[in-house]
């Protein structure tokens, strides 16, 4: 018989290590999220709509006005002190030329952090109506966010791996694969759902959406749909592996069970066997 110390701690253990791989899961989510391939689109329509909105359409009327009148003149939009050649937006829609603007901002705020990218967003007149643009959500879209996130990736996965070596030390027999293999799937099968949940939320969008919204929905709907396979794959094979242990325990128990000899009956108690009468001398 195990102590019981053994008990308390392999189920203490395997709740902690189910927090744990819940807690990698949602690092190893905003890691990909905050990939360069998928922020740059985000982050690029986050932007894009802010710049549009603070546009009104007679300032965008005089700067197609401008670019029309001398292409090669580096002309800046709205909010943004970040320059486009005038040939670059002559004849684009208000929307289309916010697009390319907030491309620009979107690499320098990948690339060279929030504080970089704030640096090229102008503050309205004293005088205006108009609010300043801010980063919003895009701040968080950033290559320094993303080693951040993959350092703190690593660490929740070492702990994770630590403590699922104690679920391993405190099992017997087919526990030893069944166990930590039941806390892998508990801890992975719910994003798996919700990814997948968020990849039809997302869609693929209207045809007549604007350009930067639907490469921002593409970007986070292939995301979503990479993150939903990757955490499928690993619930199902750690409840494969789960169920396997299982019953390969049952089957070893099966065949000790049917292999264990009979007991001997017991000797009745108070009761021997007669001993052999002792042969006689014949007379002499």
């Amino acid at each position: 018989m195990r102590p019981s110390w053994h008990v308390d701690l392999k189920w203490i253990a395997g709740l902690l290590a189910c927090v744990a791989i819940a807690v990698s899961c949602v690092l190893f989510s905003l890691r990909q999220v905050t990939d360069r391939d998928t922020a740059l689109p985000i982050s690029s329509a986050i932007l894009a709509a802010g710049i549009s909105d603070r546009v009104t359409d007679e300032d965008y009327a005089a700067i197609q006005a401008q670019a029309a009148a001398n292409p090669d003149a580096m002309i800046a939009l709205g909010p943004v002190s970040t320059v486009v050649k005038g040939s670059a937006i002559t004849g684009l829609k208000k929307d289309e030329a916010a697009r390319l603007v907030a491309n620009n901002l979107a690499a320098v705020l990948y690339d060279a952090g929030s504080e970089k990218a704030e640096a090229f967003i102008v503050p309205p007149p004293a005088n205006s109506d108009k609010t300043a643009l801010t980063l919003g959500p895009a701040g968080s879209l950033s290559r320094d966010v993303h080693s951040s996130l993959q350092t703190y990736l690593i660490i929740a996965v070492v702990i994770s791996c630590l403590l699922l070596g104690v679920v391993i030390g405190m099992s017997r027999g087919a526990g030893r694969l069944g166990a930590p293999a039941f806390v892998v799937a508990l801890g992975t099968a719910p994003f798996a759902g919700l990814w997948a949940i968020a990849a039809q939320a997302i869609g693929e969008g209207d045809a007549g959406d604007n350009p930067g919204i639907l490469a921002a929905r593409e970007a986070a709907r292939n995301a979503a749909g990479d993150l939903r396979t990757a955490f499928l794959m690993l619930a199902l094979a750690a409840g494969v592996s789960a169920i396997g242990a299982l019953v390969s325990g049952i089957g070893i128990n099966v065949v000790r069970w049917a292999r264990k000899p009979d007991p001997e009956p017991p000797t009745p108690q108070g009761f021997g066997a007669p001993a052999p009468l002792a042969k006689s001398e014949p007379a002499s």
